[in-house]
């Protein structure tokens, strides 16, 4: 038991009567062991799995040209640039133009909103170089996105070697970091 008084301050493992010494009083500090919290046998249980539900995956991965994540009001893709652009390019590839006219239509199933393509580099090359690029591939997607989501807010943003997805320690890393992201808030 631990026992405050005035004067006296806090004594543990003392006896009531022992705390209640004259004031002043010079008592022996005792510690005491906690007892330990007994055998996991001993523990109550809970049965779960009348409480489980059936997650619904919100991540998908598309292959090497996409991965996308879903909620009730959000959307996003992140397309590999690789895929997207040739090295060095923010002209899109034809055979790409079709996965971005199914996010186009994903999106118009979700209604009006706001759009977000952030691109991204590698750290290869000036960083200004880099944000250039990662630019341009943003407005690219944008202009194709655009005139297919009317009333849609659209905005695109170069964001060069910024928020690394892996570190650049080699061509693997490099080219996971090369994306476009694409953003959704539903109004």
């Amino acid at each position: 038991m631990i026992v405050l008084s005035a004067g006296l301050g806090v004594v543990a493992g003392t006896r009531t009567e022992d705390a209640m010494a004259a004031p002043g009083a010079s008592l022996p500090a005792r510690t005491q062991t906690p007892d330990p919290l007994g055998e996991p046998a001993s523990f109550p249980t809970v049965d779960l799995r009348s409480r489980t539900v059936s997650l619904v995956p919100v991540t998908r991965d598309l292959g090497d040209v996409a991965e996308e994540r879903t909620s009730e009001r959000a959307y996003d893709v992140r397309l590999n640039a690789n895929v997207l652009f040739a090295k060095d390019s923010a002209v899109i590839r034809p055979q790409v133009s079709s996965r971005l006219s199914q996010i186009a239509a994903e999106l118009k199933k979700r209604g009006p909103g706001a759009v977000t393509i952030n691109g991204y580099t590698d750290d290869l090359g000036s960083e200004e170089h880099g944000l250039a690029l990662s630019r341009s591939r943003a407005a690219a997607v944008r202009a194709v996105l655009e005139p297919q989501l009317p009333g849609y807010r659209i905005t695109s943003i170069g964001r060069g070697e910024a928020d690394p997805l892996v570190p650049n320690e080699n061509e693997a890393a490099r080219a996971r970091n090369r994306r476009v992201e694409i953003h959704y808030e539903k109004s």
